[in-house]
Order: C-alpha cells, then structure tokens, then sequence
C-alpha cells in the first residue's frame, strides 16, 4: 500500500492550545497539520472535501454541507487505545472512501 500525504486544516470555533494530536500509523497516510486548532472562515466549509469533528458540535454550516462525517463514537473518557482505535476505524474509511 503506498502511503497517501493528506493536507488538514484543524479548525475551532474556540481553539484549545491544549489540544493533543494522536499520531496515525505512517503505513496509512502522512497528516500534514497545525499543531493548534485555528478558527475558521465560512469559506473553509466551502472548499472542504470532507469535514468532521471529534469531542465538539460541527457548526450549522458545516452540517448543512452535505460534507460533514459523524465521529461522535470516538470516546473522550476511556483512554488513549480506544479513541486511538476509533480515530484509525474513521481515518481507514476516509481512505478507502478517497480510493474510490
């Protein structure tokens, strides 16, 4: 399997410099992102290909796009191997899906 390189805007209505970034496996692809969320413009939803949020509300908007993904499964209270396993279930798909 070649690796895919996937650009990714991580975007917050009220960014969290706190906020942690799991690593993915290099096998299935190479993230290139910020290291801290940055609020983002109306545009963004515009000329976004997929869009999900994990642990937060997606705005309005975004909902509306027709683009948005549901990740409200990947748990924020059992420890690091089960969102770590529900992120890699989500990201697997995305890639299968952008195969297509």
């Amino acid at each position: 399997m070649t690796p895919l390189t996937i650009p990714i805007r991580s975007l917050a209505a009220e960014p969290e410099e706190s906020i942690a970034y799991m690593p993915m496996p290099r096998e299935m692809a190479t993230f290139e992102m910020p290291s801290v969320p940055e609020p983002g413009p109306d545009s963004d939803v515009a000329g976004a290909t997929h869009i999900f949020a994990i642990g937060c509300t997606l705005p309005d908007k975004a909902l509306a796009s027709g683009k948005a993904s549901d990740w409200s499964d990947v748990p924020d209270d059992q420890g690091y191997a089960p969102m770590r396993d529900a992120i890699v279930r989500h990201v697997k798909a995305l890639l299968d899906e952008l195969k297509r």
